[in-house]
């Protein structure tokens, strides 16, 4: 499909971007098992990227898709490389946190804590959605917009925590 047209209406913007992120997901059945949850199945992604008939994918669950995602909601109406429209791609922040703790690894530091490539995501928007740098006078009000997007998307706080010095104990 030619992505030089100007006015593409918001459906044929969400397939094309929706079709981006289901081959960098590594395919429909990959995608539906990242994201879908019980929701989708490799069966309906399929259908919304369908080059030859592909079903519409209206306003409500374009921001459904885009929350499961972890990216900003609207992303799906943006042509691609809109920078206000950035979002993050799990997919790929799940390698670069893998190359992180390979590298600790190999030069003998200290583990890297496990994280959670949605949750960070989240966290991501979050910061963005602020518009303003976390600092000591406003950590609690960042904290609370965390929580609020994780509970929409029903994610966790995304970090595996090792135990609690002197008790054996693992938090979290």
């Amino acid at each position: 499909m030619d992505r030089t047209i100007a006015a593409m209406d918001a459906s044929t913007l969400r397939t094309i971007n929706m079709r981006d992120r289901v081959t960098a997901a590594g395919g429909p059945a990959e995608w539906a098992r990242q994201f879908g949850g019980s929701r989708w199945q490799q069966p309906q992604v399929s259908q919304w990227i369908s080059e030859a008939n592909p079903k519409g994918i209206g306003h409500r669950l374009a921001r459904d898709l885009e929350a499961a995602m972890g990216i900003p909601s609207g992303t799906l109406d943006q042509p691609a490389g809109e920078s206000h429209a950035l979002g993050l791609d799990v997919p790929t922040l799940r390698s670069a946190i893998r190359l992180l703790q390979l590298v600790s690894e190999i030069r003998g530091g200290g583990p890297v804590p496990a994280i959670d490539a949605e949750a960070l995501a989240v966290a991501y928007d979050t910061i963005v959605a602020e518009a303003r740098s976390l600092d000591d006078s406003n950590v609690l009000d960042f904290m609370r917009a965390f929580v609020e997007r994780l509970e929409r998307t029903g994610g966790k706080d995304g970090v595996t925590r090792g135990p609690v010095a002197g008790t054996g104990k693992a938090t979290g």
